[in-house]
């Protein structure tokens, strides 16, 4: 838990530092910090809250999900290989 908690934070000084930061002196909508854009599902006055509770949300699923598939794969692999593997012919 702590690794996602940091690495959202992490994610939103990012965003709401250095992109909206940069966006504002170049006027250029960075990866839509300064405004939504027109596909945008959570378009209105609280997109910001929307998508920050959207991608809090995603970190913390896509972290147990993956630690989840790694924790698993190795011995799912490992019996696959095991089943896959030609018997040992002895040598004469």
């Amino acid at each position: 838990m702590w690794w996602a908690l940091l690495a959202t934070g992490i994610l939103f000084l990012y965003h709401f530092i250095f992109l909206q930061g940069l966006g504002m002196v170049t006027e250029v909508n960075l990866n839509s910090m300064l405004c939504p854009a027109v596909s945008d599902p959570f378009y209105g006055p609280w997109y910001r809250v929307w998508a920050t509770a959207h991608q809090t949300l995603l970190t913390l699923v896509h972290g147990k999900a993956l630690t989840f598939l790694c924790q698993n794969a190795g011995p799912a692999c490992r019996a696959l290989l095991d089943a896959a593997r030609l018997p040992k012919q002895s040598w004469r």
